[in-house]
């Protein structure tokens, strides 16, 4: 099982095996309706909802923009009332009864739906996340469609069973959400004066620059091997399918990533 989880300044993401059907039966859902969504929500949130549901739409506009693709079937957003009912559903999902989830954790999303804890209450069950950004909150939504999308387009929709390749997976949702421009440009100019770069891709998604760094090399790949390449990658289920479709070995990868981006500041190759 896959458990990816988004580093402080954003998100939580975790892709790992999920159903609706295991969503807690003790609420009374409600349901709107969009073009590719479905939004289940209690009553206490519906004064939100139009708020998610634009994000959703917006989203969704920039990711089949960003991979010149559409996702391939209509989208579920579950928003839970409270910690409680969010916990309790992960656990289920995630048949992990012990889970105990950190506070920084609002939000999941496989091939199958987006799960998120309801914004009104994240000043008071939740830290990390102001519901105020609405940009913040906006990018929260995007990186977890990534997801969404990279799991309708993976021969493993819930991407479980993808851990060797956890930097490409969350790297991909950090770049095409748009974080890197706003949320990890810093802490990646930290890692690199800290001397924090990683000397294996697993290294990558490890530590408190996991985010910024596999932004990093997801961002070097669209930018020096292009597009195309970068949704190729998207069926790609091991290192060595990923590092076959790049045409490189793991070091020669990492030390072209790491001398472009010493020399410009920047994961790019100009």
């Amino acid at each position: 099982m896959l458990r990816i989880v988004l580093a402080p300044l954003v998100v939580m993401l975790c892709a790992v095996r999920m159903s609706f059907a295991a969503a807690d039966d003790s609420l009374h859902w409600r349901g709107a309706e969009a073009p590719g969504f479905q939004i289940a929500f209690t009553d206490i949130d519906r004064p939100f909802i139009s708020t998610i549901q634009r994000d959703a739409e917006l989203s969704r506009a920039r990711l089949e923009a960003f991979f010149d693709d559409a996702f391939t079937h209509t989208l579920t957003v579950r928003v839970f009332p409270d910690r409680a009912s969010l916990t309790a559903f992960w656990r289920n999902a995630w048949q992990a009864p012990e889970f105990q989830p950190q506070c920084w954790m609002v939000a999941s999303g496989t091939g199958s739906m987006l799960a998120i804890l309801s914004p009104r209450v994240w000043q008071f069950e939740a830290c990390e996340h102001d519901p105020r950004d609405s940009i913040g909150t906006l990018q929260l939504i995007a990186h977890e469609m990534v997801h969404v999308f990279h799991g309708q387009h993976n021969p493993r929709p819930e991407l479980d069973g993808l851990d060797d390749i956890a930097w490409y997976v969350e790297g991909l949702a950090a770049y095409a959400s748009g974080q890197m421009e706003r949320s990890y440009s810093a802490r990646l100019h930290d890692a690199v004066e800290k001397g924090k770069l990683p000397r294996t891709l697993e290294d990558a998604w490890t530590g408190p620059y996991r985010y910024a760094i596999s932004g990093s090399l997801v961002q070097y790949i669209d930018r020096v091997y292009g597009r195309k390449t970068l949704v190729a990658m998207l069926r790609s289920v091991s290192e060595k399918e990923l590092l076959g479709i790049l045409g490189s070995t793991e070091p020669d990868f990492l030390a072209r990533w790491e001398t472009s981006l010493r020399a410009t500041g920047e994961p790019v190759g100009r």
